[in-house]
């Protein structure tokens, strides 16, 4: 079954690397690396796009849209 969730550059990767045999292992830990990172620069790329600056109470807008887009 096909998520509408957009792929990003990293799942990408993740599915390449685990195609040609690099350890698991290691794919793990330097796609956990680069996800937060990758999180990170869209979230602030999100803030930067609506001319804001952070969350109202507990709510964060570009969280939700990071989830809401991205996680599956």
């Amino acid at each position: 079954m096909e998520s509408n969730k957009e792929q990003t550059a990293v799942n990408w990767l993740s599915e390449q690397l685990n195609k040609i045999g690099i350890s698991e292992e290691l794919i793990c830990h330097l796609i956990k690396e680069a996800k937060a990172l990758e999180k990170e620069q869209i979230k602030d790329a999100f803030y930067v796009n609506i001319g804001w600056g952070g969350k109202q109470g507990d709510k964060d807008p570009a969280e939700e849209y990071y989830e809401e887009t991205f996680e599956s």
